[in-house]
């Protein structure tokens, strides 16, 4: 079972909310990050719709991509803290961190969580400006 996320790629290469795909048949969805496949899950129980990525065999290009994505193999310090709070709180969602970014391996900027969709990394990535006439912050080594 792998991690669950709320937004995907149509067919038509936009990024669509879970919540807006179940109400379109015969969609197909991929990883709005590694481009692998996705399934959707109906809202059940009260919970919001989600996608998963699905299941692959080893041999075939996604798969690649698959194993490098965030979803999929999430952070080994992420998974022992969310065990930690669920001891505590059961119910706990994770929080996403979002910021703008600036990416100097493809020089590209992007608002989300620290992660390149073109680069499949955030190890490039930097913080970006707030505002245009802020001074950016010196990072000291």
């Amino acid at each position: 079972m792998y991690a669950k996320s709320f937004i995907a790629f149509n067919s038509h290469g936009q990024l669509t909310a879970a919540t807006q795909a179940q109400v379109v048949s015969g969609e197909e969805y991929l990883c709005h990050l590694c481009s692998s496949p996705l399934v959707l899950h109906a809202a059940e129980n009260g919970k919001s719709p989600w996608f998963e990525h699905a299941q692959q065999p080893e041999q075939t290009k996604s798969s690649h991509r698959l194993h490098n994505c965030p979803y999929v193999i999430p952070d080994a310090e992420e998974l022992a803290r969310v065990n930690t709070l669920r001891q505590f709180v059961p119910d706990a969602r994770p929080l996403v961190h979002k910021g703008d970014w600036y990416c100097t391996k493809c020089r590209s900027d992007y608002h989300a969580e620290k992660y390149c969709t073109h680069c499949h990394t955030g190890i490039y990535s930097i913080e970006s400006c707030p505002k245009p006439k802020d001074p950016c912050p010196t990072y000291s080594q």
